[in-house]
């Protein structure tokens, strides 16, 4: 999945050695660039209905640069070449030194996790390729389950919520690093009535899962762990 991200941001090494040529321009010592971006989304359901939805994106490169025992650090928002190049010599201004060190080629390679760079957890399908029109239907069958399972239920609200978080790391002796961190949980609450008595019941589970986690099979048990 690395080089994914870098395809879908049109990141390549020759960018990085540009950008850390850049960086180490005043004579730092060493220097790296920090990629990220968080992608989230939340879906609720409540009186048979999606009530609520969110979804938030945040992207950007911290450059830092190590001139001695000074440290210089600036953050783009975008990955637009001429803003990444802006936030390089800002690092390299704040962090001036004696030393002249080149970028060194991008060739030592380590990806956290598997061997093809997925990252740490395994992810069969990423929550930014499941649409909308996937992701209701799962708190639908919760609430279809849970109002079927027992006449006293009265009311049921579901929720989902999703994000990921990509991080691609290169330094300027040529290491390269990538994760890709999923987090995904959809809870269930019920409330029931019987004459004077009402109670409330709420389940959930989550990890760092894809939406390949969320089978009939678990979402049914969790209704039924509600109801109960």
């Amino acid at each position: 999945r690395c080089g994914a991200f870098e395809r879908r941001h049109n990141l390549d090494d020759e960018l990085y050695r540009r950008l850390l040529a850049v960086a180490l321009e005043h004579d730092g010592d060493h220097a790296d660039l920090y990629f990220q971006q968080r992608t989230a989304q939340s879906l609720a359901l409540e009186d048979q209905g999606i009530n609520r939805a969110s979804c938030s994106e945040d992207l950007g490169v911290g450059i830092r640069v190590m001139a001695g025992e000074a440290c210089g650090y600036a953050f783009c928002e975008e990955l637009e070449v001429g803003a990444m190049v802006e936030a390089a010599k800002v690092a390299s201004a704040i962090a001036r030194g004696d030393a002249k060190v080149a970028p060194q080629a991008i060739e030592r390679r380590f990806h956290a996790g598997d061997s093809d760079g997925g990252g740490h957890f395994v992810v069969v399908q990423p929550w930014r390729e499941v649409s909308i029109d996937q992701r209701v239907p799962l708190l639908e069958r919760l609430d279809r389950r849970a109002f079927a399972a027992d006449s006293r239920i009265k009311k049921v609200r579901a929720r989902l919520a999703d994000a990921e978080t990509e991080v691609l790391i290169v330094d300027a002796e040529g290491f390269k690093s990538y994760d890709h961190l999923p987090m995904s949980v959809i809870s269930c609450s019920c409330v029931a009535e019987k004459g004077d008595r009402r109670e409330e019941a709420s389940v959930s589970f989550g990890g760092r899962w894809g939406f390949e986690a969320f089978t009939i099979e678990r979402l049914d048990g969790l209704v039924d762990e509600a109801v109960a």
